[in-house]
């Protein structure tokens, strides 16, 4: 399904809300009227201090969900995701999720424990558990760990089966040669890329 990113303007602040509401009260379970009381406060008055920085998803020309992506530590946070209901499981927060993977190296979010599909969506496009709560997930992506475990686990693999390699991804690269020409020849090559563009060729990301 094909969806638009818009810049959210002041008068989306009420759906916005809406939207974030829904996004809590559907995974927070069991909270007494103080603690809903607290979270309304707080969104009512969160959301507007946020609005420049929120993206409004459409498609045909219909309003179907929200992204907000703020800065956070050594990187970006997805804080918000929200799709209408009569629109998921058509691939969109994964598109759009994976947009963002594709323009930032690093990147957190907030997950409920008991959104076991989120979980297992985050997980398989490389997002690691680094923190939880009691009833939340704090997960990061970093593209050069990946990259860097992605080689680890090469080489590992080279070694079951005595075999060499040589190995580039975005973010990482790893060799292991016993005097095989072509894996010899696709390293001097990667190698000359590396020095054009002031990376050291003898760095094994490997070893990280």
């Amino acid at each position: 399904m094909i969806y638009q990113l818009e810049n959210a303007i002041v008068d989306d602040s009420n759906l916005l809300i809406k939207y974030k509401l829904n996004n809590i009260f559907e995974y927070a379970k069991d909270l007494d009227q103080e603690e809903i009381n607290k979270i309304n406060n707080y969104v009512n008055s969160k959301i507007p201090k946020q609005i420049n920085n929120y993206k409004i998803i459409k498609s045909d020309n219909k309003i179907i969900g929200c992204l907000l992506i703020e800065k956070h530590l050594d990187g970006v946070i997805l804080d918000e995701i929200f799709i209408e209901e009569e629109y998921r499981n058509n691939g969109i927060g994964t598109k759009i999720i994976n947009n963002v993977l594709s323009n930032y190296c690093i990147v957190y979010l907030w997950v409920y424990k008991n959104n076991i599909k989120a979980i297992k969506l985050y997980e398989k496009l490389g997002f690691l558990i680094i923190e939880n709560t009691e009833t939340r997930y704090f997960m990061k992506y970093s593209k050069i760990e990946n990259a860097r475990n992605f080689c680890k686990e090469v080489k590992e693999l080279s070694k079951k089966y005595n075999l060499p390699f040589f190995v580039v991804t975005d973010g990482a690269s790893a060799t292991s040669n016993n005097g095989c020409e072509a894996v010899k020849n696709a390293r001097d090559n990667h190698k000359k890329w590396e020095l054009e563009h002031n990376f050291d060729p003898e760095e094994d990301w490997s070893e990280k």
